[in-house]
Order: C-alpha cells, then sequence, then structure tokens
C-alpha cells in the first residue's frame, strides 16, 4: 500500500510515546519496514499504535507477552 506523506507524518506522530524507548523501537519498525510489509501488517501496526504506552513497554521489552496478533511487529523489532 502507497502511504502518501501526510499519512507517513501521522504515523511518526502517534510513534512519538511517553517513553523514549518506545518512541525508538516504534519509529525504527516504522522507517525499516511499514512501507515494505503487506497492507494486512501496516494495518496491525496501526492498531499496535491504539494501544497504551504501558502494555507497549511490557511487549517491547519483553516482559509480557503480546496478543497474537501483534507478534509479526515484535518479531521483525527483535528479530
Amino acid at each position: 500500500m502507497l502511504q502518501t506523506n501526510h499519512q507517513l507524518k501521522r504515523l511518526q506522530w502517534q510513534c512519538r510515546r511517553g517513553m523514549l524507548e518506545i518512541d525508538l523501537l516504534l519509529k525504527r519498525y516504522l522507517s525499516a519496514h511499514y512501507r515494505y510489509v503487506s497492507v494486512d501488517e501496516q494495518a496491525i501496526f496501526e492498531s499496535f499504535l491504539s494501544e497504551n504506552d504501558q502494555n507497549l513497554f511490557l511487549w517491547l521489552t519483553g516482559r509480557s507477552l503480546a496478543p497474537e496478533k501483534y507478534q509479526c511487529i515484535l518479531e521483525r523489532l527483535h528479530p
């Protein structure tokens, strides 16, 4: 799915969270993977961004198991 510059800017803004660690990981996914994955995975990433910061922190640091639908995102961030 071809994203417009406006859509990518919106996603960059949504990657800005209350914790620097989360910001860096989300922005890494956006810049390295988002444009190249399937439309389905793009939608999953957008859903991932709607989750609260506490859950994102736990999932991204491996302190808690994320829902199955988000595993593709986490696998790309932690190969």
